[in-house]
């Protein structure tokens, strides 16, 4: 069980830090009337509530393998369980760009017999090599895969 990378929370700091300066600065230099530094209070309120919800966000949404399916858990106050059977996946693949490569994440494209999946691609995974590893591992286990050979 692992949480997303949290890169995936350098976007929504980015934006906190841009409109908050812009917010404070419009704050500062905007003249006093009517209720025009009380919408801008109003709007450094709401982007700060905006990115406290996305933080929690993240903190809760998990990747987990067991030994019979893999499931993506996400969703804060509405619950969202994306499940697939370890017996219907039938090619799996990681991606991992050169930036991911620096920060140790990675992406998880999964294919699966039959209909289409919900859990297709999972992006922003950190240690992708040993959870490929470890996924590998419970798809072929490793008893099966050296049976043929004599050591």
């Amino acid at each position: 069980m692992v949480r997303r990378h949290p890169i995936v929370l350098l976007r929504h700091a980015v934006e906190l830090m841009v409109g908050m300066y812009v917010l404070i600065w419009l704050r500062g230099h905007l003249p006093a009337i009517g209720a025009v530094r009380s919408l801008l209070g109003l709007a450094i309120v709401l982007l700060c509530g905006r990115t406290i919800w996305k933080v929690a966000r993240w903190n809760v949404d998990r990747f987990i393998v067991t030994d019979a399916r893999v499931l993506l858990v996400s969703g804060l106050a509405n619950r969202r369980v994306s499940m697939l059977p370890l017996r219907k996946l039938t090619d799996m693949s990681y991606r991992r760009t050169s930036l991911g490569w620096m920060l140790g994440y990675g992406e998880f494209v999964m294919e699966s017999a039959g209909e289409a999946q919900a859990l297709h691609r999972v992006r922003f995974l950190p240690h992708p090599d040993r959870l490929y590893l470890q996924l590998s591992e419970l798809l072929f286990p490793a008893d099966a895969a050296f049976a043929a050979y004599d050591y």
